[in-house]
């Protein structure tokens, strides 16, 4: 009996490190994602930096449509 409920354990653990596994890995690629557009962004008018408020309108610009991709 101890064998078996070993062995669920370990079947157990196995898939909450896969799920834990495959949430960081979204995560990881969420925040790539953000930074890749916000540099984007960032680069497109290089000769004029964006102010504090219109950099604060586009990053809940690209963090909203990034979390529908998600």
């Amino acid at each position: 009996m101890k064998m078996c409920e070993k062995i669920g354990e370990n079947e157990i653990f196995s898939a909450m490190n896969n799920k834990t596994s495959s949430l960081v890995s979204k995560e990881i690629e969420f925040c790539q994602t953000y930074e890749r557009r916000m540099t984007e962004y960032m680069q497109s008018v290089p000769h004029i930096p964006p102010t504090l408020f219109e950099l604060k309108l586009r990053h809940n610009a690209i963090k909203s449509e990034v979390v529908k991709q998600f």
